[in-house]
């Protein structure tokens, strides 16, 4: 399957934001807080934001849910 730029531009960037949260969570020592804004602005008005995918997994998990 062949990707355009765009999309390899977007995969590198969610690949970069795992890194980092993994990076995160495993220096974390004694205390880590996740969060995350429950709203998002687009084109000047506000709307509610969904967690990403891998943030809904690991509270599910972090709740006993998963």
């Amino acid at each position: 399957m062949t990707r355009t730029a765009t999309e390899s531009a977007h995969i590198d960037i969610i690949c970069e934001r795992l890194r980092l949260l993994y990076v995160g969570i495993t220096r974390a020592k004694r205390f880590l807080r996740i969060s995350r804004s429950r709203a998002t602005r687009s084109y000047s008005s506000e709307r509610p934001a969904e967690p990403a995918t891998v943030l809904g997994v690991l509270y599910r998990c972090l709740k006993g849910e998963g």
